[in-house]
């Protein structure tokens, strides 16, 4: 049984550390505001089909686990939604999404 617990909780882990993270940051002139516990969804590069959603973290980080492409990050801010163009590639580094 302790294996099994194991394992589960290893599997949490390692699937989110192969994942791709995002950190949303609103610039407003010289200011830099982390986008903290905004809601976002992530489609197709259509906008046909929801790939992911899910609430930034206090930091204005986000988790995207999805197939290597090209989708359509939305997020809400300050009563706006604000569409950006993302690219999923398996890359462990953290990249800025920025709103304006």
């Amino acid at each position: 049984m302790k294996k099994i617990i194991f394992a589960a909780i290893f599997l949490l882990f390692i699937s989110s550390a192969f994942a791709d993270n995002f950190q949303l940051v609103y610039r407003e002139g010289n200011n830099r505001y982390s986008v903290s516990y905004s809601y976002f969804r992530i489609i197709d590069r259509n906008g046909n089909k929801l790939a992911h959603q899910g609430y930034s973290d206090k930091y204005g980080r986000i988790i995207v686990n999805l197939n290597r492409g090209s989708y359509i990050c939305e997020i809400v801010y300050r009563n706006r939604t604000y569409r950006k163009a993302i690219t999923i590639d398996g890359s462990t580094e953290i990249r800025e999404i920025q709103l304006q």
